[in-house]
């Protein structure tokens, strides 16, 4: 029986390296293994140095080599079997390093490459004569993940399997972070010297038939998770949302019929394709795609706005890990509905409540400014009759200025509410900036502002809204105290809801007066407009959160909470 000695990396999991008590393994070993037995003859495998290995085989030392991404430049030099398994390289930083977020930051930087990986030649091509890339050559991928831990290099570049294998053995995985998209897909082939044009036959039919007998399915389902069997699709397909699942590889493993209809993309020319070659990059972010395969990170939840021959639809998307038993990532399930019917019936309900609110406000406008113009108006007609009576001139002069003061305090405050843009967006540091309101918050009582809010705890609001929301409950509340009171404003986050909650030991609400808080124009105060929480209330709604007022008329607890 014929013997084929084929040589490899010997330090290249899972893909292939020698394991604890020195044996070849790994997912290569067993595809070349299996196609060996299936085609009836026999393999002699010598695992070493991946650049001695590149060696040997272009001197003929060993028939083939296995393992090798195909590429132009190889091509030249060997010739490949079919391809058997799609992977992608990655760049990978430390995450405290803040300047380094995107390939772009790594110009002028060192990055540790493994010698003849395919990532040396991606790299080289980054680079360029005004800020070059410091390629710091080493012998495995190990060994540049062990230079980036030790901080002698800023980023490592290699196979995402292979550095996430090595980080998790050392517990070090939640330390790196991915920058931006794969750097390459490549396809893994075995390369034979160019004149065993009989032995690249003789692979390429063994590929196809383990492939036909489900072997390479079994191998596959070993290394890198198990595939969507018969019974999984019938369950994905009846329940009635879009789903994709993705595999460790980043390879899509299922599309079932919603996903496609949702998406308008066809199955067939997606399904075992690489993520980042697939039409789903045009809807869903691969950055987070990537982030959950790195280090299984928590599920993200977002809304999709999908523009598809002019309609527009909103999709609620989640996003999640797949683990196995043992709690390891084995790729990614996406699942979505198409809410753009709820959001509609959304929209209009809110419209609805913005036609109420708005007839209430202009109801309780023209009530509030009569009585002034009212009185305004009996001064005006008593004029000409008292002109001459001093008391009455001097009451005229008093009366009239207050009365014009009111209605431009009312007019002021609308204004005020109606001329607000829509919210710009930004991500706010709420300690410093609670801390800054209650630097310039006056008040000639003795009440004691307290702020409790941890460091890291942010929200995304528009700052001047926030600002504005935070003045009036924090005034209200000193308002409700009458010696020797507390304000306490505490804070936390909870997955994607942020919480702040502004707490008194004032005189409280009432229970009939807690109904009417938000009415325009309601106040239990002798000054003031009455529309403080009113307009509090519709720049909290324009910022996608809530309010919550509770009282039991020995203090009052509000909670703020932004999406």
């Amino acid at each position: 029986m014929q013997t084929i000695e084929i040589c490899g990396d010997s330090n290249y999991p899972p893909f292939e390296f020698l394991d604890s008590n020195g044996e070849c393994s790994g997912f290569n070993i067993d595809i070349t293994r299996c196609i060996a037995e299936e085609m009836g003859f026999n393999i002699s495998f010598n695992l070493m140095e991946w650049t001695k290995a590149i060696e040997y085989a272009k001197k003929g030392k060993c028939q083939a080599i296995q393992g090798m991404s195909i590429s132009s430049r190889r091509k030249k030099e060997f010739s490949f079997s079919k391809e058997y398994i799609t992977v992608f390289h990655s760049i990978f930083s430390l995450k405290e390093r803040e300047d380094i977020n995107s390939l772009r930051d790594l110009l002028s930087l060192k990055i540790a490459v493994q010698e003849n990986d395919i990532s040396f030649d991606i790299i080289t091509k980054m680079a360029n004569k005004s800020k070059p890339i410091h390629i710091i050559v080493v012998p495995s991928q190990e060994a540049a993940l062990e230079k980036l831990f030790l901080k002698e290099v800023d980023a490592v570049a290699g196979n995402r399997l292979t550095i996430m294998y090595y980080a998790k053995k050392q517990h070090k995985h939640n330390l790196l972070k991915s920058l931006g998209e794969p750097i390459n897909i490549t396809k893994f082939g075995v390369g034979f010297i160019k004149n065993r044009r009989d032995l690249l036959s003789l692979f390429d039919q063994g590929v196809q038939r383990i492939k036909e007998k489900g072997t390479y399915k079994k191998i596959y389902d070993k290394w890198f998770g198990q595939q969507i069997d018969y019974i999984d699709k019938q369950i994905i397909e009846n329940v009635g949302t879009g789903v994709i699942c993705i595999n460790s590889l980043g390879n899509i493993t299922a599309i079932n019929n919603s996903a496609s209809i949702i998406l308008n993309i066809e199955k067939d020319d997606n399904v075992f394709k690489s993520f980042y070659e697939s039409e789903l990059t045009k809807f869903i972010d691969s950055y987070l795609i990537q982030e959950i395969l790195d280090d299984g990170g928590n599920a993200f939840f977002k809304e999709l706005i999908l523009n598809t021959n002019g309609n527009e639809k909103v999709l609620k998307t989640n996003m999640s890990p797949l683990l196995d038993y043992d709690n390891n990532v084995m790729g990614v399930i996406i699942n979505f509905r198409d809410i753009t019917k709820e959001k509609k019936a959304d929209e209009a309900l809110r419209t609805q409540d913005k036609m109420q609110s708005l007839g209430r406000l202009i109801s309780n406008v023209a009530h509030e400014i009569r009585n002034p113009f009212t009185s305004i108006k009996n001064f005006i007609n008593l004029i000409p009759e008292n002109i001459d009576d001093e008391e009455f001139r001097e009451s005229l002069l008093t009366h009239v200025p207050r009365q014009i003061d009111a209605i431009d305090s009312i007019l002021k405050e609308l204004l005020e509410y109606s001329s607000p843009k829509s919210p710009v967006i930004s991500s706010i540091k709420l300690r410093p900036f609670i801390d800054s309101i209650l630097k310039i918050t006056k008040t000639n009582k003795k009440v004691n502002l307290t702020s409790e809010i941890p460091e890291d705890i942010e929200v995304k609001v528009d700052e001047k809204h926030l600002r504005q929301v935070l003045i009036n409950i924090i005034l209200n509340s000193i308002d409700s105290i009458d010696e020797n009171g507390s304000v306490i404003i505490t804070a936390n986050k909870t997955d994607s809801l942020s919480k702040i909650v502004i707490s008194d030991n004032g005189t409280g609400i009432s229970k009939e007066n807690l109904n009417r808080i938000f009415d325009p124009f309601f106040t239990t105060k002798d000054t003031g407009t009455g529309l403080g929480l009113y307009i509090t209330y519709q720049l909290i709604k324009e910022n996608n959160g809530e309010i919550e007022i509770e009282s039991n008329g020995k203090g009052t607890k509000v909670t703020i909470t932004f999406h």
